[in-house]
């Protein structure tokens, strides 16, 4: 298992209000290496989707795709760390270094299969069957009913503290991707814990995206939001996403304990243009 800690650790960045960017922020960017507008944090979260949606519309037929994403230390070192690139004593990166994000990047889309995504929805249904042993699992979370929770989303919400409900601060990112579904390929956060690894993030968006036209719209440290253009018909087809849902991430159902379940997150599915998950 793989731990996770902030490479700037104890670094002083001042009052999260600043409109001045943060040293993650201008590593986050320089890994990118594409057009990125800067939105510091306390922003108001109406202008923050404002902002998104025009630059939605900019993007339109140009081959590029919208991302927001929020700074932090953790993130800066999950993308630097899955490409094998150390920590700069600065603010920028070597030339050497951005050339081989790219040639990572190039590297995992070329590389992708649509078995990596089998694979790992054939592990989450071994896992969810040793599961099922568990009475309780069993009963309260994966065959009880639809029970009352709101789980219908219908507007982005990642970009806050899930605590505070502010917003952080966030890099608008304009990704040059040929496909949508390789953003995940541009924004490489996985492999920690139980998050899924690059190339499984890589093969579960594109599934996704040619199922249901979910594409990635906002990604944290430990958050992935995607939007979604085609939702699914109820029962048999959006109880089956649920159960992938769950393989990609089972905190995505477990974390919210005995006032939710696979039904009520089924149903919720027929409902909600927008699919959050969380890793712990």
């Amino acid at each position: 298992m793989i731990m996770r800690k902030g490479l700037f650790h104890g670094f002083l960045r001042g009052d999260d209000s600043s409109s001045d960017p943060s040293r993650e922020s201008r590593l986050i960017e320089a890994f990118l290496g594409c057009e990125c507008e800067y939105i510091p944090a306390g922003t108001k979260p109406d202008e923050v989707l404002h902002r998104f949606d025009v630059t939605e519309m900019s993007c339109r037929n140009r081959g590029l795709s919208p991302v927001l994403v929020a700074v932090d230390d953790i993130l800066a070192g999950t993308l630097l760390d899955n490409v094998g690139i150390p920590l700069p004593e600065g603010d920028e990166i070597a030339q050497s270094d951005i050339d081989r994000i790219s040639e990572y990047r190039r590297a995992l889309i070329a590389e992708y299969s649509p078995e990596n995504a089998d694979k790992l929805i054939a592990e989450g249904v071994k896992r969810s069957a040793e599961m099922l042993q568990n009475e309780y699992f069993k009963k309260t979370l994966w065959e009880s009913k639809v029970i009352e929770f709101d789980d219908s989303n219908t507007r982005m919400g990642a970009f806050r503290d899930l605590e505070t409900q502010k917003t952080r601060e966030l890099l608008l990112a304009r990704i040059p991707a040929d496909e949508p579904w390789h953003i995940a390929a541009w924004l490489p956060m996985g492999g920690w814990n139980g998050c899924p690894e690059p190339k499984d993030m890589l093969s579960v968006a594109k599934r996704w995206y040619d199922k249901y036209g979910a594409v990635i719209c906002c990604v944290t440290s430990d958050e992935m939001e995607f939007h979604v253009s085609n939702l699914p018909a109820a029962n048999d087809e959006s109880l089956a996403l649920a159960k992938e849902h769950f393989y990609f991430c089972e905190d995505r159902l477990t974390q919210y304990g005995g006032h939710y379940n696979l039904a009520t997150l089924s149903d919720g599915l027929t409902k909600s243009s927008y699919w959050y998950f969380w890793w712990d």
